[in-house]
């Protein structure tokens, strides 16, 4: 059986809102998978899509995120901003397919400006919980495990004192999860075939008097999700851009 290549994760086209502010998207046809039951919510601008409409990479198995309104923004020591939102989205392989292991990648900008200190910051975290439901084609008991999103420079947090004065910066976090080993750790020797991914992102931004602070994810390739070919399967096609590594069959 071959291996699959997972792609970028980015905002999911065709949105509507639920009584319990979910917004949800049309599943999504990839080389050699199916992305299904895509949606997303969130704690702070509940019915607001912050991740946003996004596309399929046509190199591969790539989920492109395209986010416009997620961003945090505080002026003149006014009141801290924070914007939370989650992204939900089952993978599922495609006959002869297998999800070895899967790639996140995220890019935005901030922008701390003034005479400040410590209290004129922006900060960027991202919690990923993996579930794996079905194993070589068959189902088992999903069986998870959580993580966190490393994050450059400066592991995601930002603030003047530290960082300088009037900066303007770019950030992103590019992460690989091996699906493969997680299994094997468990006792389950076989490869992933359906997987749930929850994605949730946190910005935030305090600032001092006569300082700015803002961040962003980015309105181009801001998220992604990649599943990534196992070793010797495929030809590994490297990064392109800020965005999660593009991959595709050798």
């Amino acid at each position: 059986m071959k291996s699959v290549g997972f792609l970028a994760l980015s905002v999911l086209a065709g949105a509507s809102s639920s009584a319990l502010a979910v917004i949800t998207y049309p599943d999504m046809n990839a080389t050699n998978v199916l992305f299904q039951n895509i949606s997303e919510d969130s704690t702070t601008n509940p019915g607001v899509p912050l991740f946003g409409s996004g596309t399929i990479n046509t190199a591969g198995d790539t989920l492109v995120l395209n986010p416009a309104n997620f961003g945090a923004t505080s002026t003149n020591g006014g009141p801290a901003a924070a914007t939370q939102g989650t992204l939900n989205v089952d993978i599922q392989a495609k006959p002869g397919f297998f999800i070895p292991a899967i790639n996140f990648a995220e890019s935005g900008d901030f922008t701390i400006l003034g005479g400040g200190g410590l209290g004129t910051a922006v900060s960027v975290t991202a919690s990923i919980q993996i579930t794996v439901s079905e194993v070589n084609g068959g189902a088992i008991a999903p069986i998870s495990f959580s993580t966190a999103l490393n994050f450059f420079p400066s592991g995601g947090t930002y603030n003047l004192l530290e960082d300088g004065q009037n900066n303007v910066s770019i950030w992103n976090g590019n992460q690989t999860y091996d699906i493969n080993s997680f299994l094997a750790g468990n006792g389950i020797f076989g490869q992933a075939t359906r997987v749930t991914v929850e994605l949730s992102n946190n910005l935030t931004a305090t600032s001092e008097f006569g300082t700015i602070a803002f961040i962003k994810k980015k309105e181009v390739d801001g998220s992604a999700i990649t599943v990534v070919p196992a070793p010797g399967a495929v030809a590994l096609l490297g990064l392109g851009g800020l965005v999660a590594a593009r991959r595709r069959r050798a």
